[in-house]
């Protein structure tokens, strides 16, 4: 588990294993997405990439 502290500004220092992790670089962006009750960081990219995924999941197939 890794923690951050939150600045008066309400600014956070994401540490640099979760930054790795997500392949985030400077000045990427990151989601919140909340589920149950609890707070997801996400890289906005690869969500977006997943829903593209989805949306051609088994369109080759289809197509031949």
């Amino acid at each position: 588990m890794e923690l951050a502290k939150i600045t008066a500004k309400g600014q956070i220092t994401i540490p640099i294993s979760i930054r790795r992790e997500l392949n985030l670089k400077d000045g990427d962006k990151v989601a919140f997405i909340e589920k149950d009750g609890n707070f997801i960081l996400i890289n906005p990219l690869s969500l977006i990439i997943d829903k593209v995924r989805n949306e051609f999941k088994g369109k080759s197939e289809r197509l031949g």
